[in-house]
């Protein structure tokens, strides 16, 4: 299982944005009898230049 990291304030306010901008975030279950889970989704045209921040690990 992998490690899950903490953002600090400035990612966390960036991926905000970004999802606020660009994004939705519902929730969905594929079966009448499944639970729901969220599902986030960011979709944009110049996605290249808008991930250029965030540093990977």
């Amino acid at each position: 299982m992998n490690a899950v990291r903490m953002l600090a304030s400035v990612e966390a306010a960036y991926v905000a944005g970004i999802v606020d901008g660009e994004g939705t975030i519902t929730l969905s279950r594929l079966h009448r009898n499944e639970q729901r889970r969220i599902v986030v989704c960011v979709s944009n045209e110049r996605a290249p230049d808008s991930a250029g921040y965030m540093p990977a690990d």
